[in-house]
């Protein structure tokens, strides 16, 4: 008799919290929380209010598709801003990038890096694939290289100079020629500007060009490398190195 009056008033009580429940909700199985009707999970727990468990199969599907999403982005973002190059490499023969350094092996922490350090990072990888001959990289990175430079506003010398490699390697020869006058516009006598006007008369067998290029930088070489310029101190090794050719050039001429 005891029992029997426990479960009636047991009956009456659920009957009661059934009676409070909203209209157009759905009452989780699990923890009796009210969703609105048409929920496929409860907003309380997470369970699935279709009789899937928490997690049904179209979820799963469209869940480990955006894991393969984030993945695969996460893989492009270290493949283009991979690890440090060698700093003691000059990218034109390639300078060291003035980027914040990451761990051995890590890729960098990109919230930590500017755009001009990002842009300078993506010249780095545009230089060294070029002096490695690798084209593919070249054509596939000077793109995205030149718009960073360009989205930057304003360059500096050191960034037009860069500007003007990564057109040359990509054989963009106009648009480097006019970062050719840009840097004499500012400097006449800028020897990066020399060295890149020689590099882009070779590539278009224009001996006359070059023949130029060389006169204007031996004419302005000793006075020029007496200036404290940011883009000769990260360069100088390119400086010397284009000196050192022409010197050996003229004394094989001899």
């Amino acid at each position: 008799m005891g029992a029997t009056t426990a479960e009636n008033r047991s009956g009456r009580g659920k009957g009661k919290q059934r009676s409070r429940q909203p209209v157009g909700t759905t009452v989780c199985p699990s923890c009796c929380e009210a969703n609105q009707s048409g929920a496929r999970f409860c907003q309380a727990c997470g369970r699935s209010l279709t009789g899937g468990g928490w997690l049904d199969a179209p979820t799963l599907t469209v869940l480990g598709a955006a894991c393969l999403t984030l993945v695969a982005l996460g893989l492009l973002f270290a493949s283009v801003i991979d690890t440090e190059p060698t700093p003691s490499r000059d990218p034109v023969v390639g300078a060291p990038s003035r980027t914040a350094s990451a761990p051995s092996g890590q890729p960098p922490d990109l919230s930590t890096m500017s755009p001009r350090e990002a842009a300078d990072r993506l010249f780095n990888r545009v230089m060294i694939a070029d002096e490695q001959g690798d084209a593919d990289e070249v054509a596939q990175f000077a793109p995205m290289a030149a718009t960073a430079y360009q989205q930057l506003g304003d360059l500096d010398l050191d960034g037009l100079f860069h500007l003007g490699m990564i057109q040359a390697a990509a054989g963009d020869v106009e648009s480097a020629g006019e970062v050719v006058e840009r840097l004499r516009a500012i400097v006449p006598g800028h020897l990066l500007a020399s060295l890149l006007e020689h590099r882009l008369a070779m590539a278009e067998s224009d001996q006359e060009r070059a023949e130029r290029a060389v006169e204007r930088f031996e004419a302005d070489y000793q006075e020029e490398i007496k200036v404290d310029r940011l883009e000769y101190r990260d360069h100088r090794p390119s400086i010397e190195r284009f000196r050192e050719q022409i010197d050996a050039a003229a004394r094989d001429g001899g």
